[in-house]
């Protein structure tokens, strides 16, 4: 049963949490082997190639190798460090938010962004943390409160090793593609400027007077990158299930009916959450799905706590050209092409949008809040 101390239930606290429920209908997605990709298991990685065309997301078992295990712990760390920050006073963690940045990195505190036509507010606060600035030093003004500054060389190794583990995944996919694997690798060095990020979220417990619907933490979308490693220790996050036209059960990104159903993807003991991104579907000219999703309170008992989640986003170094690449496994564009442009002004362009002037304004207006 959950704790009946509602003071318990908001710390982070994954040996306490109850099961998931199990009479909700569930995302059929692949469970990969870090280890046997590790150990060059051909079979493994074409699971890996069909999981990324079917749906984009798959569970990647991080218990049966050091280096996943290590990923695993590193990820633990972070939601320890996501509680703390989330901690700090409203008004501290409002000087760090994105919309005064103008960027991609910083606060985002909940109600920020709309869920549906008749406004209502996602409930889910988080933090951005520049992959850059932590591994590159790169400057990051007004970005980072005390608690991400003052432990950088804890976050240093997870992050490390997050990018380092989404590259292999992506250049294994790569390979399937016919891609050779430094055409892969050079789009997402970790050493080059990118939009490559840690993200942590909070979000509150459910409100079981009201509909879940109402309760959207994160509405649906699609991410921006080419890979995402998520670790959460609750229900909530959804994938959407499209339903192909023709009925069969092969779908990918450039095929999809609008029709299917929201299942939940069951945070599994063990096991990262992976889902590919809109750059991997672009590369791929639609052969790679960038699977949509999106986060709701967790369902039954797991509700009654406060749900954190750890991701890393692998983005293309700010310099890539977004466009179709060449390979036997990639089909080629017939007649006109589509305008390229750079990655790094896909994510200003992205930035823009999501946190131009109106939002700033109503930031301001809704919390009475200074501009330093």
């Amino acid at each position: 049963m959950a704790s009946s101390n509602a003071s318990n239930n908001v710390r982070f606290s994954p040996e306490s949490y109850p099961p998931f429920l199990t009479d909700l209908p569930t995302a059929p997605i692949e469970k990969i082997s870090l280890r046997k990709l590790l150990e060059k298991d051909d079979e493994e990685a074409n699971r890996l190639f069909f999981a990324c065309q079917k749906h984009g997301f798959f569970y990647l078992n991080v218990r049966d190798h050091p280096e996943g295990e290590a990923l695993q712990t590193g990820a633990l760390q972070m939601a320890r460090l996501a509680e703390e920050t989330f901690q700090l006073p409203l008004d501290e963690k409002r000087k760090h938010h994105q919309a005064y940045n103008g960027s991609i990195y910083g606060y985002k505190s909940a109600g920020a962004q709309k869920t549906d036509a008749q406004g209502t507010p996602d409930t889910v606060e988080f933090m951005s943390i520049a992959k850059d600035f932590v591994v590159n030093d790169a400057p990051s003004p007004n970005q980072n409160p005390s608690t991400i500054v003052e432990n950088k060389e804890i976050l240093k190794p997870f992050v490390t090793k997050a990018h380092e583990t989404g590259v292999f995944l992506l250049t294994l996919v790569g390979t399937k593609l016919g891609l050779v694997e430094e055409e892969v690798k050079n789009r997402h060095r970790i050493d080059q400027q990118s939009g490559s990020q840690l993200r942590l979220t909070r979000s509150p417990p459910l409100d079981k007077t009201r509909d879940p619907e109402s309760q959207i933490a994160t509405t649906s979308h699609t991410d921006l990158g080419s890979i995402t490693i998520l670790f959460n220790w609750l229900g909530g996050l959804q994938m959407w299930e499209p339903e192909h036209p023709d009925g069969s059960k092969f779908w990918s990104a450039s095929r999809l009916s609008q029709k299917g159903r929201w299942t939940y993807v069951e945070p599994v003991p063990g096991y990262a959450i992976v889902n590919l991104g809109d750059a991997m579907t672009k590369f791929s000219n639609g052969v790679l799905n960038s699977g949509k999703h999106r986060v709701l309170p967790a369902p039954g008992e797991q509700g009654d706590f406060v749900r954190y989640s750890v991701a890393y986003f692998v983005r293309p170094e700010d310099d890539t050209v977004l466009k179709v690449l060449e390979a036997a496994g990639i089909p080629q564009w017939e007649g006109e092409k589509e305008p390229e442009k750079t990655f790094g002004q896909h994510v200003l362009d992205f930035g823009r949008a999501k946190y131009g002037k109106d939002l700033v304004k109503i930031f301001q207006e809704k919390n009475k809040a200074v501009v330093a």
